[in-house]
């Protein structure tokens, strides 16, 4: 009994200390250039809405200056804004996706999208399909796109949960404008 009330306990402080670091790091305003609101957990990102890449400065979200590189991937989207993975167009081909340079080697990244759903209510598995998309690094970057498809039994239920994260906002824009629905 001991151990399991020790378990509950230290599970509930592993909540408490997530709760406080997600809000520590999130930031609330409204797009600079469409008005929408806007929730981030970095200090930048991309509006939702209309694309426009921010910063939180000052207490307000203002536009992102062209060239911007995060040092991870910030700029996300989910599947559902996006034509189906088969249908993506290479965005700068032959340069790195991250500073736009030569690039000196491709890297597939496998894009797993839900197309279905089978079996019962209780128990759905999900139909889903997978398409490698090729992207550029120069020599001296590597991530600067990663796709997260969520862990677990029942995995994502549709796209809307699935995301795809790119380190260049002007790579971002340029991908959301030719792949986009």
């Amino acid at each position: 009994m001991g151990i399991l009330i020790a378990i509950g306990v230290g599970f509930l402080l592993l909540v408490i200390i997530l709760v406080v670091v997600v809000s520590k790091n999130a930031v609330s305003g409204t797009c600079p250039n469409c008005k929408a609101p806007l929730n981030l957990f970095k200090p930048y990102g991309a509006c939702q809405n209309c694309n426009q890449g921010v910063r939180f400065e000052n207490g307000e979200f203002v536009p992102l200056e062209p060239g911007f590189v995060s040092e991870y991937p910030a700029f996300n989207t989910n599947l559902s804004k996006l034509k189906h993975p088969s249908q993506w167009s290479v965005i700068w081909p032959g340069r790195c996706c991250v500073c736009g340079r030569p690039a000196v080697r491709q890297d597939n990244i496998k894009i797993k999208s839900v197309e279905g759903q089978a079996g019962s209510a209780l128990a759905p598995t999900n139909i889903t399909e997978t398409t490698k998309f090729e992207v550029g690094y120069c020599a001296a970057h590597k991530d600067g796109m990663r796709y997260l498809y969520p862990p677990g039994v029942a995995n994502a239920k549709s796209n809307k949960q699935c995301l795809l994260a790119v380190r260049s906002f002007d790579y971002y824009r340029e991908f959301m404008k030719n792949n986009g629905k």
